[in-house]
């Protein structure tokens, strides 16, 4: 039918303009065309940045008989997308994003990079397919004369059959915390995912172990992120107590060695909606993180705060280029602040 090509053209393809046309096309056959139809339109014009036109489509479905508004919260968030979009789109920053090479990127998935301290390696994750149902395992690159050599998976027990990635090193280089699902004979991990820590010894990771309650729980834990004096841990979750969707919540680790009960982050950083991929920096007041719940471009969009005293300011949108239509899967920022990388699909890229 018309209504699946515009879906294939505007889900699978990317192909906006095309999709649009075919929804239009559904609009003018039927005055009484299906509200379904109405969202779709108004989400095309959004991926072709008419953002006038997706606000007005957006309150058109909302004005509909019908539709019930508590049903449709992310109709609101939309239309403030619209809004940020439309004051913020002319302010591009003066920023150079360049695709790091074939050493690292494939047509396969690649996201949550981090580099080691000397900056000499760059660790990430890679999906093996496109598929949702492929494994996922770290990499690992190293960088010689300013070019990442080819990528193999880290050395040591760490990645299986299942699912490990969204990593981080701490300082000093001796510690790999990373997230790993549906690990087998594990109380806390049976069917979701948990945060594990390997140690390197004599340059091969160790057997990783689990880290327990109480940060991980039945629930899903993901994407640490240590701070410089590896004693304050920031990661993701959709555990109780949240605010809704995913969380960024954070542990402190007690005179003992061992990470006490974790603490929401609150609600200057978290919305109903879904926050993840938190990444401290090393100065341990600016973290940056990944919303859908913020007004921003679209889809998932990487901010910014910084910790004064107790109280977390107001995030602000890295901005475009960074950030796009499309979602945006994180950030890493070097030690010095002036290299970041991000995983995002754009059209340059190599694969998905």
């Amino acid at each position: 039918s018309r209504f699946q090509r515009g879906i294939i053209l505007e889900e699978y393809k990317k192909d906006f303009k095309s999709a649009l046309d075919e929804f239009n096309i559904i609009k003018t056959k039927n005055d009484t065309f299906s509200l379904l139809v109405r969202r779709h339109i108004a989400d095309c014009y959004f991926r072709l940045q008419n953002y006038k036109a997706a606000h007005q489509m957006y309150q058109a479905y909302l004005n509909q008989p019908g539709v019930i508004l508590s049903k449709n919260k992310d109709i609101n968030i939309k239309m403030n997308n619209c809004d940020f979009a439309e004051a913020n789109m002319q302010f591009k920053k003066n920023i150079q994003l360049v695709n790091i090479g074939g050493g690292v990127n494939t047509e396969a998935m690649e996201y949550f990079p981090s580099l080691s301290a000397d900056e000499t390696q760059i660790y990430f994750t890679r999906k093996k397919d496109n598929s949702l149902t492929t494994d996922e395992d770290i990499y690992v690159a190293n960088l010689v004369d300013n070019k990442y050599q080819n990528a193999s998976p880290v050395n040591g027990p760490i990645n299986t059959e299942e699912n490990e990635g969204a990593h981080t090193i701490a300082p000093g280089g001796k510690y790999l915390l990373f997230t790993a699902c549906n690990r087998k004979n594990e109380f806390y991990n049976t069917n979701s995912c948990d945060l594990y820590i390997s140690k390197l010894i004599q340059n091969t990771w160790g057997k990783p172990n689990n880290l327990g309650s109480p940060v991980n729980t039945s629930a899903w834990e993901s994407q640490p992120s240590i701070s410089a004096d590896s004693k304050t841990l920031f990661f993701s979750s959709n555990r109780q107590g949240g605010y809704g969707g995913l969380d960024i919540w954070y542990t402190k680790m007690n005179e003992k060695g061992q990470f006490e009960e974790p603490i929401n982050a609150g609600p200057m950083i978290n919305t109903p909606w879904d926050e993840d991929k938190p990444f401290l920096h090393p100065d341990g007041q600016t973290i940056y993180f990944v919303s859908n719940g913020h007004a921003g471009f679209g889809g998932k969009d990487i901010y910014k705060t910084k910790l004064i005293g107790s109280i977390w300011l107001t995030p602000y949108n890295l901005g475009q280029p960074i950030n796009s239509p499309d979602d945006e899967n994180g950030i890493f920022v070097n030690a010095f602040g002036n290299k970041g990388f991000i995983s995002a699909v754009r059209p340059e890229g190599k694969g998905n």
